[in-house]
């Protein structure tokens, strides 16, 4: 559900962490199509990339 309305939203990219409690959500979002997960160890380098991404891709 989470990863669908991601995508209903036009999410084309999820930032984020990776761990045991959140691969349902990881894998949910990885598998829908036109959105893209990017992994990242730190929640606040997920943040900065989050921040970054629109600026970089336009």
């Amino acid at each position: 559900m989470i990863a669908d309305r991601l995508a209903d939203l036009g999410a084309d990219r999820v930032f984020g962490v990776v761990g045991d409690a959140l691969n349902p959500i990881t894998d949910a979002i990885r598998t829908t199509e036109g959105t893209d997960w990017t992994a990242f160890p730190h929640e606040e380098a997920a943040a900065f990339a989050a921040g970054a991404w629109p600026r970089r891709s336009g």
